[in-house]
């Protein structure tokens, strides 16, 4: 059975659950994107056509359930972040129960920005003033890791970060650039209209940007990605009939 928390789930994202494999549980949590919680998803366009409509986002229930924990975020962010916590400990423990169970060991590996991007290093849980990084990622307990479009936040490199991209509006695509030249090792995510584009970028000598590019639906587990690289993702849900820019049509 996979872990079911008020805030943090596993074995809700067929992606993930491809990827965890024998070595790894991954925990997830999904809001309902808005301004707020994804400030950079307008500009980049993703909020609709990736966040709300990907894999199971589409369905109703899913979508009401994503908006109680975000309307949940917003009037009492308290509360919130000590269900997150609390959720967090759980979680551990059941990788704990797992492991003795399978015989073997499972780490647990947790993606706080399913479908949001706050930045979780500024948001503490008010009983232990300190935050989920500070509590569980800092004290190698539980691997956090994240996409995200808000640029400013791979300059700090609080716990990995795979940045995401998107060519629909030239101030943002540029200031993805920008962080690209300027931050060692950073891995960019871009999100293919096809696979064949995914795989011909995969094959290319010169390289997307430059960078080589390795396919990111193979595993969610980002932090073991190889540093430098382009993220590879194939365009899911609405996306693939998006024309905004924000899915990236490989043509060379």
């Amino acid at each position: 059975m996979p872990f079911r928390g008020n805030l943090v789930s596993s074995g809700s994202n067929s992606k993930i659950i491809k990827g965890d494999g024998p070595d790894w549980e991954t925990g997830i949590t999904h809001l309902m994107p808005d301004d707020e919680l994804c400030p950079w998803s307008k500009r980049a366009k993703c909020q609709d056509p990736c966040l709300v409509s990907a894999g199971r986002g589409k369905f109703n229930t899913v979508q009401k359930a994503r908006q109680r924990k975000s309307d949940l975020y917003h009037s009492d962010r308290d509360l919130f972040m000590e269900l997150m916590y609390t959720d967090l400990i759980k979680f551990e423990a059941y990788c704990l129960r797992k492991s003795d169970k399978e015989g073997n060991e499972i780490k647990p590996a947790y993606r706080p920005n399913g479908t949001s991007d706050i930045p979780w290093e500024r948001v503490k849980v008010p009983s232990k003033n300190k935050t989920i990084i500070e509590l569980f990622h800092d004290t190698n307990r539980i691997k956090l890791y994240d996409y995200t479009k808000t640029v400013n936040r791979v300059y700090k490199d609080p716990y990995p970060l795979t940045l995401s991209w998107s060519g629909a509006d030239k101030f943002y695509e540029d200031k993805v650039m920008e962080a690209v030249d300027r931050v060692p090792n950073l891995n960019l995510a871009i999100v293919f209209r096809t696979r064949e584009m995914l795989e011909k970028a995969m094959k290319s000598n010169s390289g997307l940007f430059g960078r080589s590019t390795i396919d990111g639906d193979k595993s969610d587990l980002r932090f073991l990605d190889p540093v430098g690289v382009n993220v590879g993702l194939v365009a899911k849900g609405k996306a693939k009939t998006d024309t905004s820019g924000f899915v990236y049509d490989y043509t060379h």
